[in-house]
């Protein structure tokens, strides 16, 4: 990772606005078409046999989730969801699956050349109705979440973990409690969670490490990441909640990035989010009256052992304290030698990324106190279960976030040891603001929001 950003450029709302954005059109070609595609007639003509395959599972996906598209009135948290459940070659934004939906709709309605056809045809059309249908509806404040039964049995099975005790005590009451927002609901959705979490709720008593999910460490895949921070929210957040905790793992600093590391990761970067999505989700939860957002990062470009947990607090009207649990430079930076030597690791290795986690943070809030570092305690400890890297210490700090155990005070002492200000390598965005000219500056929109997804 450079010091230096690439802004992502917002994406047009409107979908006949989309069609004529190229940077737009190579993203659905690369999504419904993969990366390897030639000019010879065979070869077109299997693409589009592709392509139209790619567009059926999408519109399927839609029609599927016909009860969750009405209960969201077709909000950005619906197309997250689909986005999340389709699996395309290139990632898509959701914003950009939603386009690519209503692309399809605009050609069907218009009868314009490369409208769809044949059975694709009357799915558009289906999707269209239901949209239709859903506009006409009133509003539906009850959100409820529907488990196939079998999807429990065969996730049962193949992970070796014990679901009933919560079906059992999820038996009468409806599932995810309402205090949960429908963003919270998107991250529950996914099969993988829901199938081992479902019923789960803060009157579940904890008494033994087997009724925990594996604690994340350096390579655990992001949804199993997912899967803890949802278990450490349904846990802890109750109705009269005032924290909210952020369970996609932070991983990249912006749209690209994740785009380039899709196939790398192999679609797993799509469950992941950049320091803006959380910057920007942050925003709203305060919003909502929150007093704390929890976050975890764990990223792993140039060094997969290496996460930091985020904890922010409202401290008045516009003030916010920003604590970074970072356990890898508190190790580090008291045995420089030894892990210089034996793991080639330095104090500020992965600072780059933390300084772009920072940026986004101030551009949102006006953080007027700072901590980092920390000697987390294990907040697993009494269940037996020990830390094994940075990243498991970053899930203690967050479980002990979310039960409102980090202090509120005096963070630097002994069992916590934070230190307060802001090292000058985490500010490099100021250093480039001051040393850039006027004539560089020109080269920029002037309404920032343009270089951002909101």
């Amino acid at each position: 990772m450079g010091a230096s950003r690439v802004r992502t450029p917002r994406r047009p709302n409107s979908a006949s606005n989309s069609l004529w954005d190229r940077r737009l059109m190579a993203r659905f070609c690369a999504a419904l078409l993969g990366p390897h595609r030639r000019g010879d007639p065979e070869s077109l003509r299997a693409a589009g046999f592709t392509a139209e395959k790619k567009l059926k599972q999408l519109f399927h996906i839609c029609l599927r989730s016909r009860t969750f598209y009405f209960a969201t009135r077709g909000s950005g948290a619906f197309w997250q969801f689909v986005s999340e459940h389709w699996d395309a070659f290139e990632y898509l934004s959701p914003k950009n699956v939603a386009a690519l939906v209503y692309a399809n709709e605009d050609t069907r309605d218009g009868c314009l050349p490369g409208a769809p056809k044949g059975k694709l045809k009357k799915l558009v059309d289906a999707f269209t109705m239901m949209h239709r249908e859903m506009v006409s509806r009133g509003l539906k404040r009850c959100y409820r979440i529907t488990l196939r039964p079998s999807t429990i049995s065969l996730t049962a099975r193949r992970n070796k973990r014990r679901v009933s005790s919560y079906l059992l005590s999820a038996a009468s009451i409806p599932w995810p409690p309402a205090h949960f927002t429908k963003q919270e609901i998107v991250w529950f959705c996914h099969d993988h969670v829901l199938s081992q979490l479902y019923g789960l709720t803060s009157d579940t008593k904890l008494t033994k490490a087997a009724q925990f999910p594996q604690i994340p460490d350096a390579y655990t895949h992001p949804l199993d990441v997912r899967l803890f921070l949802a278990f450490t929210a349904l846990i802890n957040i109750s109705r009269n909640r005032n924290v909210s905790i952020c369970m996609v793992p932070i991983t990249f600093w912006d749209d690209d990035e994740r785009i380039d590391w899709f196939r790398a990761t192999a679609g797993a970067s799509k469950f992941c989010w950049t320091t803006w999505d959380f910057c920007q989700w942050a925003k709203k939860e305060f919003e909502r009256g929150r007093e704390a957002v929890i976050g975890l990062c764990h990223f792993s470009k140039t060094a997969p052992r290496y996460s930091v947990g985020v904890l922010i607090r409202k401290l008045g009207k516009n003030s916010y304290e920003f604590i970074m649990e970072d356990a890898h430079h508190h190790h580090v930076s008291a045995n420089p030698g030894y892990y210089r030597d034996k793991y080639g690791v330095y104090p500020n290795t992965g600072m780059d990324f933390k300084a772009a986690l920072l940026e986004d943070a101030a551009a949102h809030f006006n953080i007027t106190s700072f901590w980092r570092g920390g000697d987390v305690p294990n907040a697993f400890a009494d269940f037996g279960i020990g830390l094994r890297d940075t990243v498991s210490t970053s899930c203690s700090f967050i479980f002990l976030a979310a039960q409102g155990k980090v202090p509120t005070q005096n963070l630097y002492r002994e069992g916590w040891n934070f230190s307060r200000g802001i090292p000058g390598k985490m500010r490099y965005w100021e250093e480039q603001n001051e040393e850039s000219t006027e004539e560089e500056a020109t080269d920029l929109d002037d309404d920032d929001s343009d270089y951002r997804d909101d």
